[in-house]
C-alpha cells in the first residue's frame, strides 16, 4: 500500500512541482525542517550563511501569514471546540502546549493581519 504523503514528497523531488493539498505541503515541509536541522551548516561559506539567514527569515515571515491563516479558520468555524477548548487562546496555550504569552503574542499578530469573517 502506497503513502499519499510520500508519494507527494517523491514526486515533488522527481518533477519540482508542489502539491496542491494543504496536507501534502505541510507533510512536505515539515520533512524538510526535519533534514534542515540535521545537515550540518559547517561546510557553508560566510556569505552563505548570511544568505541562508536571510532565506530563513523570509520563510518565518511568509510561516507567520500561514499559521494567521490557519488560526483564522480555526476561530471562525469554532474548530477550537472540536478539540475540546473554550476559545482559541485556549486551544493555543494549552492544546498545542505554547503558553499563556506565545498563544496571546500569536492571536494578536492573527487579529493584526488575520481577515476574519
Amino acid at each position: 500500500m502506497t503513502d499519499p504523503i510520500t508519494d507527494s514528497i517523491a514526486t515533488v523531488v522527481a518533477t519540482g512541482a508542489l502539491p496542491d493539498q494543504p496536507a501534502e505541503l505541510l507533510a512536505l515541509i515539515d520533512a524538510a525542517a526535519v533534514k534542515l536541522a540535521e545537515t550540518s551548516l559547517s561546510p557553508e561559506t560566510e556569505p552563505e550563511l548570511l544568505a541562508h539567514t536571510q532565506t530563513a527569515e523570509r520563510i518565518r515571515r511568509r510561516w507567520d501569514g500561514v499559521s494567521s491563516r490557519l488560526l483564522v479558520e480555526v476561530s471562525d468555524r469554532n474548530t477550537h471546540r472540536t478539540a475540546g477548548y473554550l476559545n482559541p487562546h485556549q486551544y493555543l496555550s494549552q492544546g498545542l502546549r505554547l503558553g499563556t504569552r506565545e498563544a496571546g503574542r500569536r492571536l494578536r499578530m492573527t487579529e493584526t493581519i488575520g481577515e476574519f469573517s
